[in-house]
């Protein structure tokens, strides 16, 4: 009786230390996939990310920590560019709905993205500050200034409308129409980001036919108002106003002595 015992004991005790062995090799082996991974996230994020303005306000740098931005106090985006493709060159083709833009008449002006070499690719755009494609159109003069969001169309394509003279439209967030009220010389930005590439910033000159705006002369610089309670003033970057070259202009905005707004 006492052999089987003593058989029943060995067996048990084998049984216990093969199933702690296992027990401590499946541990060892989490905790080295788990170190592996870690190591392998570690690696990717100190490696790779890259922050960047999404204004731009330092052409073109870098920082390997999110953020803000020091000139503009705008929160740093991602900007990886060691995982999109840097050898494609992006072009935004633009077309208008007539032979020419004329003022205070209608139309339809077309912006579609393409890729160098592959034209008739389709080309997503990643979205940036809630829009796809953001649109700044100036005047020369400066005269006249707009943001507004072209709007996608299911060519690829992004939409915008040239509202006759006197139709009033839409202004606000999104907002996808315009009106050319005078002739003269403009300048379409497309401020875009690929989705398999770098952030792009483009520009469109344009001629519109018609009278130009008359444009009004003053005597000295003109750099605060007060309007409706609201107090605001602009201020030059260094305190003084140059020209042929990137600058940036702090507005700020006060209702009393409050301060509604802060930015460059």
């Amino acid at each position: 009786m006492k052999p089987i015992v003593n058989r029943i004991l060995v067996i048990v005790s084998v049984s216990i230390a093969l199933f702690l062995a296992s027990c401590g090799s499946e541990t060892k082996k989490e905790t080295k996939d788990a170190e592996h991974h870690e190591h392998s996230d570690s690696t990717e994020h100190s490696g790779t990310h890259t922050y960047m303005c999404p204004m731009n306000c330092e052409n073109g740098k870098t920082y390997r920590e999110p953020g803000k931005c020091p000139k503009c106090g705008m929160e740093l985006e991602h900007n990886d560019n060691d995982s999109k493709s840097n050898d494609l060159t992006y072009f935004m083709q633009y077309s208008c709905s007539k032979s020419s833009i004329e003022s205070g008449k209608e139309c339809t002006l077309l912006f579609t993205p393409k890729i160098k070499g592959k034209e008739n690719e389709p080309v997503p755009l990643d979205v940036v500050h809630e829009k796809k494609l953001h649109l700044i159109i100036a005047s020369k003069d400066l005269a006249y200034f707009e943001h507004i969001h072209p709007e996608y169309q299911a060519d690829g394509s992004y939409q915008i409308k040239v509202l006759p003279k006197g139709k009033p439209y839409t202004i606000g967030k999104g907002h996808n129409e315009t009106r050319f009220d005078y002739g003269g010389e403009y300048l379409l930005f497309a401020d875009y980001a690929p989705a398999s590439g770098n952030h792009q910033l483009e520009k469109i000159p344009v001629t519109v036919k018609g009278n130009p705006y008359k444009n009004t002369t003053y005597s000295k610089a003109r750099l605060s108002v007060d309007v409706d309670g609201y107090s605001v003033k602009l201020e030059a970057e260094g305190g003084k106003w140059l020209t042929n070259q990137q600058m940036h202009i702090r507005a700020s905005i006060k209702k009393g002595n409050e301060v509604i707004d802060a930015n460059a």
